[in-house]
């Protein structure tokens, strides 16, 4: 079936239960995630999804962003990649069981992708 979303507050919030609801991984690709308080809690939740808890055993989290536009910095100072240190550092100790990609448009060639993004 297929659910109709009015507005970014409504999609935030399927991603939120459908982190919540995952029992073995969590795939997340986009092209950046941002810095609000939607997306402070999708990041919040995806570790917590990731690390497990009571009666809740750890899942696979895997995310893939592009990597030009989630190192842009935001009005806040902050950019998409900031949200999920966590999630990078939760990955490097659980022995992979969360992982943070960045991918690299092919039209980037030369002197573009020296240019940092940021």
């Amino acid at each position: 079936s297929v659910t109709l979303l009015a507005s970014p507050a409504a999609f935030y919030e399927a991603l939120l239960e459908g982190a919540r609801g995952s029992r073995r991984r969590v795939n997340l690709a986009a092209l950046y995630l941002g810095t609000g308080e939607l997306e402070r809690a999708l990041a919040n939740e995806l570790v917590a999804t990731a690390r497990g808890g009571v009666g809740r055993a750890p899942a696979r989290v895997s995310v893939l962003l592009d990597r030009n536009r989630a190192c842009r910095t935001e009005a806040s100072g902050l950019c998409s990649v900031d949200l999920l240190v966590p999630l990078v550092r939760l990955g490097a100790e659980a022995g992979g069981g969360a992982e943070v990609r960045l991918f690299r448009a092919p039209a980037l060639r030369g002197a573009a992708l020296l240019l940092p993004p940021r």
